[in-house]
């Protein structure tokens, strides 16, 4: 790596940062503390793996492995929107008890919305991909 590549000390701070965040979120999915729900687990586990992700590369470390996982981000925000139409009244689950969510087409509004966030970013991912093939095989 290049002087010029390297990262600057606020660009290493801020990566320790969201590794150490990654790490906690990923440690609340694992140890059960999400809640008894299993897709709270997978929603927490989903944006953790990104968090930690996005610590390394902006490190500089493992660049390779952290573009060929960037798809779990978007990913997990397909997942949300899929649980979130499948099952309205989660919604509320999520929101708390404080800012209950009553109608079921707010639910179904954000779930469509997850929906086109995550299959936008997948494809977005996936052609970003290619493109990337293309370029080592040209």
């Amino acid at each position: 790596m290049s002087e010029q590549e390297r990262p600057d000390t606020g660009m290493r701070v801020l990566g320790f940062l969201l590794i150490g965040c990654g790490v906690l979120a990923v440690g609340r999915a694992v140890t059960g503390n999400a809640g008894a729900d299993w897709r709270s687990a997978v929603l927490w586990a989903g944006m953790g793996v990104p968090l930690l992700l996005g610590g390394l590369l902006f490190n500089g470390w493992f660049a390779d492995l952290c573009g060929a996982l960037a798809w779990t981000l978007p990913a997990t925000i397909l997942f949300a929107g899929v649980v979130l139409l499948v099952d309205p009244g989660y919604a509320s689950r999520l929101d708390g008890a404080r800012n209950r969510m009553d109608a079921d087409w707010q639910s179904y509004g954000l779930g469509v919305l997850f929906l086109l966030l995550g299959a936008a970013g997948i494809a977005g991912w996936a052609y970003a991909v290619s493109r990337a093939l293309a370029r080592r095989r040209a």
